[in-house]
């Protein structure tokens, strides 16, 4: 039997999820996808994040008035799941991202991609890793091509 210290199962574990993270990050595909400016990319990440205080997976941050407003104004977007709560949808964060900033909603694919990248990398949703990626890569792919086609 091992004895290890727990400071040190912890720095490994560490080390190894950083490691994990970062090859799965970098090794996620990118071919067929547009690059985003820095200055987008800022507004974006706002954008994304006001998108998770407007669906109520987070709170602060943002005037509650005006994400009541939102709410009032584009209540397609609340997507309710099997529970009654609201769950979050790639295609509706795409489209409230789109709305609120006035970026093309082909950056915002790329940005939601990317941002979906980081969360599977990091272990945050559930199921395999490198499986939610391909399927969100897929699901990329094919809102490009239907936003650039209409």
């Amino acid at each position: 039997m091992f004895n290890f210290e727990l400071e040190e199962i912890n720095y490994q574990n560490h080390e190894w999820e950083s490691e994990v993270y970062e090859i799965l990050s970098l090794s996620a595909p990118r071919q067929g996808l547009p690059d985003i400016s820095q200055e987008d990319i800022e507004k974006l990440e706002e954008g994304y994040n006001r998108y998770e205080h407007f669906i109520g997976i987070t709170c602060g941050g943002f005037d509650e008035e005006e994400i009541e407003k939102d709410r009032q104004k584009y209540p397609h977007l609340l997507l309710p799941d099997i529970n009654g709560s609201i769950a979050f949808g790639e295609e509706q964060c795409i489209e409230y991202m789109h709305l609120i900033t006035g970026i093309s909603l082909v950056q915002c694919v790329v940005f939601e991609y990317e941002k979906t990248v980081d969360l599977a990398a990091l272990g945050i949703m559930a199921g395999s890793p490198s499986k939610n990626i391909a399927e969100a890569y897929n699901l990329a792919l094919k809102l490009i091509k239907k936003y650039q086609e209409s």
